[in-house]
């Protein structure tokens, strides 16, 4: 959700305030928040204990976290995601702007904000028989079905539909990376690997804002809502060429934990 919230929040500081206040905003959350949260100890996860992983692991595995088979494809994917997360957020400003309805672009990106954070509770709060993998890509390739329309759409009652959509697949996809590196990584790296997770969209995002903008400076925002679903095609071609490398990873994974803990 706050990657999902965080645009849509610095779009409206932006645009209705400051545009300094998009830039104060986060460094006072950032630094507040973090304190608030690096203060709880009663919820610290204890220290896992340090294992030698070099009976199973080549050395280069255990320097870089991405090259753990599945890792770096599903960080990719995140990667383009965010992509998408910072494109979408520069064209609907710009599509609500052309439309002469530039104050109402906070309320669309709020749409996909509300539909992603609602679709998340749903797909926490239910149990699924897909395996992880499978639901991945799902999740990948409908973000892509649902984007694809985009470009044709011309006002913004549309575009905010629309949004409702693609904002649905949003928080369930990020949940499925995030617990398949989760699988994947060894216990005592998890944070790393999440890290990764995090940056990705973060790099993404500011890749994706910073294309779309120089392709609507010529191209107007149509261009940019283009770029849209070509970072969201690469996404799920990414997802669709990885797939049987995570399910063969993932399958294995459950059968050293199986062969580790019968119980």
């Amino acid at each position: 959700m706050t990657f999902v919230i965080g645009p849509v929040a610095a779009t409206a500081l932006s645009t209705q305030v400051h545009p300094a206040a998009a830039l104060v905003a986060p460094i006072v959350m950032g630094l507040v928040g973090a304190q608030l949260f690096y203060s709880q100890r009663a919820t610290e996860p204890a220290p896992a204990p340090r294992r030698d992983p070099r009976a199973d692991r080549p050395p280069l595995l255990r320097r870089l976290i991405i090259l753990v088979p599945g890792v770096g494809s599903i960080i990719a994917v995140n990667l383009l995601i965010g992509c998408v997360f910072g494109s979408i957020d520069v064209s609907v400003v710009a599509a609500a702007t052309g439309w002469k309805m530039r104050s109402a672009s906070g309320a669309v990106l709020a749409v996909f904000s509300l539909a992603s954070g609602v679709a998340g509770f749903y797909y926490g709060s239910r149990g699924w028989s897909w395996p992880l993998p499978k639901r991945f890509l799902a999740g990948v390739a409908l973000l892509f079905v649902f984007a694809a329309p985009l470009p044709f759409v011309n006002s913004i009652v549309a575009l905010g539909l629309i949004g409702v959509l693609v904002g649905a697949t949003i928080a369930p996809t990020l949940i499925n990376g995030n617990s398949l590196v989760g699988r994947l990584v060894p216990n005592g790296r998890l944070t790393e690997g999440l890290s990764w997770m995090g940056t990705g969209i973060g790099i993404g995002a500011s890749i994706g804002s910073s294309i779309s903008g120089a392709v609507i400076d010529g191209a107007g925002y149509h261009g940019g809502l283009v770029v849209v679903v070509l970072f969201a095609a690469l996404a799920a071609l990414v997802a669709l060429g990885s797939s049987r490398t995570l399910r063969r990873a993932s399958s294995n994974e459950d059968a050293r934990l199986l062969a580790a803990d019968p119980g």
